[in-house]
């Protein structure tokens, strides 16, 4: 009889309890792992999105710095200009996909689309620009404003730079 009375080993109370305080356990460390990988995805959005931003602020930047004949509109928005990439009457704009495309008279006699973006496609991931305008104040300088969205039409970066034209106006 005293070998069966034994104290050894666990209870079936004992192992049921450890077993239901192991399953609260992994589920709380699911939920936790989940929202860990939400915040690690939404950090590299927010990265890639001020990388997007910084791409274009850069690239018109170089655009304006050395371009020339610039047209503005009556609320000084520059509406076209001679780049010395894409050629003479430049205009930039924003296609319906949030791309930055750029139509000039050189670049109508090139069929090849790729010649029309100003970024390639890879630089914009899951992203795309959402707002885009240059326009030019009273001593002559332009200011470049860039918004970046994701696809859900989230603004995710917006920043903006101005630059002085080295070539004049």
């Amino acid at each position: 009889m005293r070998k069966l009375r034994s104290k050894k080993g666990f209870t079936l109370t004992e192992t049921l309890l450890c077993v239901a305080l192991l399953a609260i356990l992994s589920a709380a460390g699911a939920v936790a792992s989940g929202v860990v990988i939400s915040v690690r995805n939404g950090m590299i959005e927010t990265a890639d999105a001020e990388v997007l931003g910084s791409d274009v602020l850069t690239t018109m930047a170089n655009e304006v710095r050395y371009g020339r004949n610039f047209v503005v509109d009556a609320t000084g928005a520059v509406t076209q200009m001679d780049s010395m990439t894409f050629g003479p009457g430049a205009k930039f704009s924003v296609d319906v996909n949030g791309k930055l495309y750029v139509d000039s008279e050189a670049l109508h006699s090139m069929t090849e689309p790729e010649f029309h973006k100003v970024l390639s496609d890879s630089a914009y991931t899951h992203l795309k620009v959402g707002k885009f305008k240059m326009e030019q104040d009273s001593s002559g300088n332009i200011e470049i404003s860039v918004t970046v969205a994701n696809s859900g039409g989230k603004e995710l970066w917006n920043g903006s730079v101005t630059v002085k034209p080295l070539n004049g106006i």
